[in-house]
C-alpha cells in the first residue's frame, strides 16, 4: 500500500492548559494569520493533514486536541461541555491574544465554536462549522434515566474494544471515512489508533467520553448564545449527511432565525468532510476566512 505524504509537515507543542497538557498540532508559518482547527469526538487535531495541505500557504493553522481525546492528557474529573470553551477561550488568548480570531469547527468542534462565537463576540471575527447546526432538544422526562444511566456508568467504566490487527484499524477508518483512497485511510489510521505493548490497536482516547452525560441538552439556551454571533458564519453540509436531510426546513428556520448572516454551501460528501473533500473545502474556506 503506498503510504499519504503530507505536503505540509505539522509540527506539534505541548501547552498546559486550565491543569491538563494540551497537545497542539500546528502547520504553515506562526508569522501567518492564525486559524483554529477544532476537531470532532472521537477525533484529534491531526485529521485536519489533509485541509491543512491545501490551506496552510496562507494561514497559520491551530488544531488542539481536546482534552482526553488523542494526545492530550485525561481529566480524572471526567468531561462536561463548558469545558471545551473555557479550553478554546484559552487557546485563543495565548495564539491570538489581540486578534478577533477565525475559528473553523467540525462535528463536536464546530457546536464549540458556534457557542463560543456567540458567547464571546468580539474574540471571534470569522466562524465556519463543518456538517452540525447543535443537537435536538432533550425532554425533561428523560432526566431521571439518564442520570440513573450515568451513575451506572461510574460504577461500571466503559472500555474500548481493542483492534487485533492494523486491517482493523483500517476499516474503522473506512467506516467513518469510506471515500479516502488507500494511502489516506492509511494515513487516518495512524492518527486514530495506537499499538500497544502486547501488540493490539486502540483508540488514544479517554474512554469516558462514551459516558452519557447527565446534564440534558437544551436547544433554547445553545439559541440564546448564537443570538450573540457577529462573526461571518458559514455552515458547510455534507449531503449523505444526516444534517442534511434534517435541514430543511425545521433545523434550517431555527438556526437562520438566531444567525441571519449564515451562509450556507453543500459538499458531496459524508460528515468527515474536511477527510473527504479537502481541496473542496480548502476552497470554501479560502474565500470565506478573507471576507
Amino acid at each position: 500500500m503506498s503510504a499519504y505524504t503530507p505536503r505540509v509537515i505539522a509540527t506539534h507543542t505541548d501547552l498546559v492548559l486550565r491543569g491538563l497538557r494540551h497537545r497542539i498540532h500546528c502547520w504553515g508559518e506562526a508569522s501567518a494569520t492564525p486559524v483554529f482547527l477544532l476537531h470532532g469526538w472521537m477525533d484529534t487535531g491531526m485529521s485536519f493533514q489533509f485541509l491543512a495541505d491545501a490551506l496552510a500557504a496562507n494561514w497559520y493553522l491551530v488544531a488542539p486536541d481536546w482534552r482526553g481525546f488523542g494526545d492530550t492528557q485525561w481529566d480524572p474529573n471526567g468531561y462536561w461541555f463548558p469545558d471545551y470553551l473555557a479550553d478554546l477561550d484559552v487557546v485563543l488568548a495565548h495564539f491570538s491574544p489581540d486578534t478577533p480570531a477565525r475559528i473553523v469547527g467540525h462535528s463536536m468542534g464546530g457546536n464549540v465554536a458556534f457557542l463560543y462565537a456567540g458567547v464571546r463576540p468580539e474574540r471571534v471575527s470569522h466562524v465556519a462549522c463543518l456538517d452540525v447546526a447543535g443537537l435536538p432538544d432533550a425532554q425533561p422526562d428523560a432526566a431521571p434515566a439518564r442520570y440513573a444511566h450515568w451513575l451506572d456508568q461510574l460504577r461500571n467504566p466503559e472500555r474500548f474494544s481493542a483492534m487485533n490487527t492494523e486491517s482493523a484499524a483500517h476499516a474503522l477508518v473506512r467506516r467513518l471515512a469510506s471515500r479516502l483512497d488507500q494511502a489516506r485511510t492509511g494515513f487516518m489510521a495512524q492518527q486514530w489508533v495506537r499499538r500497544t505493548a502486547n501488540g493490539n490497536w486502540r483508540l488514544p482516547h479517554d474512554p469516558r467520553h462514551k459516558h452519557v452525560n447527565p446534564v440534558l441538552y437544551r436547544r433554547d439556551e445553545a439559541r440564546a448564545c448564537w443570538r450573540g454571533v457577529k462573526a461571518h458564519t458559514l455552515l458547510v453540509l455534507a449531503r449523505d449527511g444526516q444534517l442534511y436531510r434534517d435541514w430543511e426546513p425545521a433545523v434550517r428556520e431555527d438556526l437562520m432565525d438566531c444567525i441571519p448572516q449564515l451562509r450556507t454551501a453543500v459538499l458531496e460528501c459524508g460528515h468527515m468532510v474536511h477527510l473527504e473533500m479537502p481541496d473542496e473545502l480548502a476552497g470554501l474556506l479560502g474565500s470565506f476566512l478573507t471576507a
